[in-house]
């Protein structure tokens, strides 16, 4: 699950407690940085519009010269956004997103500031506070954190605007790597290709394909691409979901959480009848990208006819779920039933958000024969 809000906590992830920094140690930078803000006018929006790929010596105007200087700290704010960081330096209540800023700037450890822009407040924290975090990693391109109009809180990073441009321009060529990979996953015709078309309260919202790995967890892919055609018919009496189809047409997702899965499924046995074991080489893969498809079960070779739609990196399920598929088209329907799961108790959604497989299918078999027996 997505880690909880970390701003009320006032100790390190090791759970020692830090001293919080006296206000007027730093109360005269603060105001200075605050005033160098509003003065000079070298607020991010000086920056934003900036390609990714600029330098200080594009420009010759002082005031952009001085924003993309390498050693001045600038923020990156983001609204309806909770940012993360492990360590909670400071809070206060200030008048302005602007003010959190500043504060930021000023206190060198800090790189990630969070402020209640809600005129009700933010749970038990006036409209207004500012914490002062620091994020041990922090990706400058899109920090970790909940993102909710639903949350209260706005966010920003601070950095040089030469780092943020480099990350910047870092995740623009991963999202190009990453799409050249699905491309030609997705071309490859040894692979089987499956199709789940979503609608969200009865409105259409698309279609996701994804190509299965036969090869590597043999049973998890066949068990999904059946349940997909529907091709093995009904379940028959005495089984479990005696008289339900074999087939993921009108199945919910019943299990929606915040930035980690979607989840969804049938409440049949496997098309092989009952529960059939782990793939070995499918519980060798890395849960490490958004779109990776993961059985869902009750404990070892508990599968049946549930699976998850990874939405990043889940180092904590490696070894206990097989990977057998990866979303290759239509992960924008997937961001939508995840988008469900936001402002959420515990950021989690359940089936009457209303998320439904409408129809799913098969576009092409793919010519690698699974060996059920591995």
């Amino acid at each position: 699950m997505a880690p909880p809000p970390r701003h009320r906590q006032l100790h390190s992830s090791r759970g020692h407690w830090r001293t919080i920094l006296p206000i007027a140690g730093f109360s005269f930078t603060f105001y200075m940085i605050w005033s160098l803000y509003s003065s000079r006018g070298l607020r991010e929006s000086a920056i934003k519009d900036l390609p990714v790929q600029t330098v200080v010596e594009d420009t010759t105007d002082p005031q952009t010269r001085a924003a993309l200087s390498a050693s001045t700290r600038l923020c990156f704010p983001e609204a309806n956004a909770d940012y993360y960081g492990e360590e909670a330096l400071q809070s206060q209540v200030v008048e302005s997103m602007d003010a959190c800023c500043a504060a930021c700037v000023a206190l060198p450890a800090c790189n990630v500031y969070v402020y209640c822009h809600s005129a009700a407040g933010c749970g038990d924290q006036l409209t207004g506070t500012c914490w002062l975090k620091h994020a041990r990693t922090l990706d400058l391109a899109r920090p970790a954190g909940s993102r909710s109009e639903a949350l209260g809180w706005s966010s920003g990073a601070v950095a040089t605007a030469v780092d943020r441009a480099a990350a910047l321009l870092a995740a623009k060529q991963a999202q190009e790597t990453e799409a050249a990979r699905l491309a030609a996953l997705r071309a490859n015709a040894s692979l089987p290709l499956v199709f789940l078309d979503v609608a969200i309260k009865g409105t259409p919202q698309g279609r996701i394909e994804a190509v299965l790995f036969p090869d590597v967890s043999p049973r998890s892919a066949e068990n999904f691409r059946q349940l997909c055609t529907g091709e093995k018919g009904t379940v028959p009496e005495g089984r479990e979901g005696a008289g339900m189809a074999y087939h993921f047409k009108g199945a919910s997702f019943y299990r929606i959480i915040d930035a980690f899965i979607d989840q969804s499924g049938i409440n049949t046995e496997s098309v092989f009848g009952g529960q059939f074991r782990d793939d070995a080489g499918g519980l060798a893969l890395h849960h490490t990208r958004k779109g990776l498809l993961s059985m869902a079960n009750m404990g070892p070779n508990t599968n049946t006819a549930h699976f998850s739609i990874m939405m990043g990196p889940a180092p904590h399920l490696d070894g206990s779920y097989t990977i057998f598929g990866q979303v290759v088209a239509g992960l924008e329907v997937v961001d939508a039933i995840n988008a469900l799961s936001k402002g959420q108790p515990e950021n989690t959604a359940g089936p009457d958000a209303g998320a439904v497989i409408v129809d799913a299918g098969e576009l092409r078999h793919g010519t690698i024969v699974p060996n059920l027996e591995a």
